[in-house]
């Protein structure tokens, strides 16, 4: 192989990997409070790391500027109406920051986009209209107390009357998967368990009053 070629083959290569690093989505996460996140730490979607963070400081407008990178195979999954949560530390495990689809249709994120931060999964909630299973069952294993905040942040909501319905039926579905559930909160679950059953007999209460009566038939 002669001289030129080697630098031309070279040369491809270095391109070749500079496209693949390219490839990765760089983005700016604006947000009220880091909780303690820092270099290296995980970016999570539906359970599993896209990216991790690579900067934390503060920027414009008295925000916390989080900057982040998703991995290139994982960024078609960020879209420009998407948003992030910071998830506090939780006994040993470090802070994540989490993302959120909340129109699948929007475009896809560009390069450095400044994404804003949800101060809790509740706001998202809020913002999209609607809870997934999947999501409860997370924002639960994040911590009882950081559930419950979310979960006054829906009852103060206006909304609440529609999400009280979700939350309700989902907290029905949630039984059946108490197992999984006892293993990440260990015995913080019987406590949360009861609040969303009493969450659900509330809410058959409201249903049954709702109703017609029925007249009895002589």
């Amino acid at each position: 192989m002669t001289a030129s070629r080697v630098l031309v083959l070279s040369c491809a290569l270095v391109l070749l990997a500079s496209l693949g690093r390219a490839a990765a989505l760089p983005l700016i996460v604006e947000v009220d409070n880091s909780k303690g996140l820092r270099q290296g730490d995980p970016v999570m979607f539906e359970g599993r790391q896209i990216g991790e963070v690579t900067g934390v400081g503060f920027g414009e407008r008295d925000m916390v500027e989080i900057r982040v990178t998703i991995d290139s195979k994982e960024r078609e999954h960020v879209r420009s109406s998407g948003m992030f949560v910071v998830n506090e530390a939780i006994g040993d495990k470090r802070p994540d920051i989490e993302y959120f689809v909340i129109d699948p249709k929007s475009a896809p994120a560009e390069a450095n986009r400044r994404m804003p931060g949800a101060r809790s999964v509740a706001e998202v909630w809020l913002r999209r209209g609607r809870i997934s299973a999947d999501e409860l069952s997370r924002a639960m294993s994040q911590g009882v107390d950081q559930f419950r905040r979310s979960l006054e942040a829906l009852r103060r909501s206006p909304e609440w009357s529609k999400f009280k319905d979700q939350v309700a039926r989902l907290s029905a579905q949630l039984t059946s998967t108490g197992a999984e559930l006892a293993r990440l909160l260990n015995e913080q679950l019987p406590k949360l368990q009861k609040e969303l059953d009493d969450l659900y007999a509330q809410y058959q209460k409201e249903l049954d009053k709702a109703r017609p009566q029925q007249t009895p038939s002589p």
